[in-house]
């Protein structure tokens, strides 16, 4: 159980061996804020990632929410998740934990090739290890076909699902009386896409529900993915959204596996949208 308060959070934090004086020991970045107790009583921290079969289909972002307590959590159970694979199937340690590496068994997860059920397995524990730390998730998709033939001159698809995707994040954030501090994988023209959100809170989103994004602490961050477990588990979400949005499964094993993943990851949904323009 979450205690209210200064205190309470404290004594949270300390129960599942978490510094108060320094976030950064548990793989989270402070980014100024002084003590996990505070980070935790002020700012939630949404880790942001895409997904995209070609830029001419669909393009999804997803963002997963978390205080610092679910953080440290999610943080745990994605390292017991990597110990499995490493003690069951001889993968690297240093494994990253994302979608498509591991359904397809390539990079670090290359000694399980062939192994799809232990594949399967191992992203259904990551999807568990989301859905138990109380991180929230959020998908948003564009369709790329019917936005270009909507619009003569349309805006950047990354840009309209980050945007979208950062909307709903804010309204969670102002529910709960939070800042929310956005960190985004790397992709090109970061910068640009940074500016652009930054502006937003100045003159409000384009659309009929417009916001000025006033929980969102600017600029958007961006950082790799080893560094996050965060934005690992970002990446796992948008994947596996992808996928169903975008896959025909070759045979009903594989479809009742995706169908079973997805479910597994349902408790922490909170918002799910594939805009058709």
């Amino acid at each position: 159980m979450r205690t209210a308060g200064a205190a309470g959070s404290r004594d949270s934090c300390r129960a599942r061996g978490l510094s108060t004086a320094n976030p950064q020991g548990i793989n989270a970045p402070c980014y100024g804020y002084c003590t996990a107790a505070c980070l935790n009583q002020l700012v939630l921290v949404a880790f942001v990632d895409e997904s995209y079969p070609n830029l001419k289909d669909k393009y999804f972002v997803s963002a997963v929410v978390v205080d610092m307590v679910a953080l440290f959590d999610l943080n745990q159970g994605f390292r017991d998740v990597v110990s499995y694979a490493n003690n069951a199937f001889g993968v690297d340690p240093a494994a990253e934990l994302h979608g498509h590496e591991i359904m397809q068994q390539r990079k670090h997860w290359r000694p399980m090739a062939g192994k799809v059920r232990g594949a399967v397995k191992v992203y259904k524990k990551c999807l568990s290890a989301i859905a138990d730390s109380g991180a929230k998730i959020f998908l948003e998709g564009v369709d790329v076909t019917r936005l270009h033939q909507r619009y003569s001159r349309p805006d950047d698809p990354h840009e309209i699902a980050l945007r979208h995707v950062l909307e709903r994040v804010d309204e969670y954030a102002r529910h709960r009386g939070r800042k929310v501090l956005v960190v985004a994988d790397v992709v090109p023209g970061q910068a640009n896409h940074a500016a652009i959100l930054e502006l937003f809170s100045k003159r409000g989103t384009p659309g009929y529900r417009s916001s000025m994004l006033t929980q969102v602490i600017h600029p958007v961050r961006f950082d790799d993915s080893s560094l996050h477990f965060g934005l690992q588990a970002a990446d796992l979400a948008v994947y596996l959204y992808r996928r169903m949005n975008c896959v025909t499964e070759t045979s009903p094993a594989a479809e009742k596996s995706v169908r079973e993943m997805w479910g597994t990851l349902l408790p922490a949904l909170h918002h799910a949208r594939l805009w058709v323009p």
